[in-house]
């Protein structure tokens, strides 16, 4: 961290982490500053000021100390004016100044948020700083058998996540497991718990926006040379793209709880058509219902939820023809519902993952023999058709 930054925050007795909002360098620093344990943000309106404006945005903090690497903002001055409060405050010129309220991503979510309160979800009671927090801390151990340094708490939230998911990730990723091909494409692999639940394929790809979750993920799956991993917006155009990804070819593409996430959903689907060879598949997985939509959909950043009807206008506008449509989750949805939309609770922690991890065996049978009416998410699989005329990648 910056010594005056530093300076500024501990003065204050707080905690920070170090937000990098990138505008399209090109020497490298990106890497450099994820390594160093700085959060990379991209921002792909180019000016100064939509930079400011995407690192204020993405901060996770109640207080945000923005300025440039060349000192033209002193850090000392953070102390002066303003005062604690409900909002965000940045450092600008002489002092504090208040900015938009926080907002907060649900675990591995990549995208963009509608607009919401400041209030966390309730996976961060599984942070450190948390007065319900009851989790062991994670860390990574480097190649020669040394404890790496600490995560940052956000991203240990994401690998704790994971890790008290597994299940519930696992009978998700069993719906596509028949339909996916050898050269595989994940749409916001967040920290990769579903290339993980993949098994051995010629080609794994992840992609996400947040490069210290890439990095983590690169470094877990390091001993696999299949699995690669690129830090690239879906959204925007395929030359923004990196070159290697531009050159790939890919017969399924995995997408789980990302669209609802993205405002132009049908631009993201005919992306996602762009990576698919013809006859390949999309395996895609959206919250269902637009009337399970409650303020915690609003929290954890969905534009939307979805029901087949709505879902099949949207294919119909792209290459992709639908071969499997399903409800999935019934007991989920129902619980959802009670939980945000009856008691509008915005918070869902430890608690109601260990109550679907109980019933899972049971739940799985009974929906693999009788097809549910409704459900929590919403299951398709489509291939792309011989006739798509969507652009070729390369």
């Amino acid at each position: 961290m910056h010594p005056q930054a530093r300076r500024a925050v501990e003065s204050h007795g707080l905690s920070a982490e170090i937000v990098v909002a990138d505008n399209g360098s090109t020497d490298g620093s990106q890497a450099i500053a994820a390594r160093l344990g700085a959060r990379v943000v991209p921002v792909t309106e180019k000016s100064y000021g939509s930079a400011l404006r995407g690192g204020i945005a993405a901060a996770r903090g109640r207080y945000v100390i923005m300025g440039d690497a060349d000192d033209s903002y002193p850090g000392d001055d953070a102390g002066r004016g303003g005062a604690p409060g409900q909002g965000r405050v940045g450092l600008g010129g002489g002092g504090l100044r208040r900015v938009g309220p926080a907002r907060d991503h649900a675990p591995g979510d990549p995208r963009g948020h509608p607009s919401g309160d400041g209030h966390p979800d309730g996976v961060r009671q599984l942070l450190p700083e948390h007065p319900k927090h009851r989790s062991p801390s994670v860390a990574l151990m480097t190649q020669n058998g040394e404890l790496a340094p600490p995560l940052s708490s956000r991203l240990a939230r994401y690998v704790h996540f994971d890790r008290i998911n597994r299940p519930y990730l696992h009978w998700q990723v069993e719906q596509f497991l028949p339909y996916l091909g050898q050269r595989v494409l994940e749409i916001g692999c967040g920290v990769g718990g579903i290339i993980n639940l993949l098994g051995h394929r010629e080609l794994i790809y992840g992609l996400d926006v947040e490069a210290d979750v890439l990095t983590y993920a690169a470094e877990r799956f390091r001993g696999r040379p299949e699995c690669r991993f690129a830090l690239c917006d879906v959204t925007a155009g395929p030359s923004e793209w990196p070159l290697e990804l531009q050159t790939q070819r890919f017969d399924s593409v995995i997408c789980v709880n990302v669209l609802e996430h993205i405002d132009d959903d049908i631009a993201a689907l005919r992306r996602m058509e762009q990576f698919l060879v013809p006859g390949g598949t999309l395996a895609l997985l959206v919250p269902a219902h637009q009337a399970l939509y409650g303020p915690y959909d609003k929290l954890d950043g969905h534009f939307r939820r979805y029901g087949k009807a709505h879902l099949q206008r949207l294919l119909r506008q792209t290459g992709l023809e639908p071969l499997r449509l399903r409800y999935f989750n019934s007991v989920g949805a129902a619980g959802w519902w009670v939980q945000y939309k009856l008691l509008r609770r915005s918070i869902h922690g430890e608690g109601q993952f260990g109550i679907m991890n109980r019933i899972l065996p049971a739940l799985r049978q009974l929906e693999r023999v009788i097809p549910p009416p409704f459900g929590l998410s919403l299951v398709a699989v489509c291939h792309r058709g011989n006739n798509s005329s969507a652009e070729p990648m390369a």
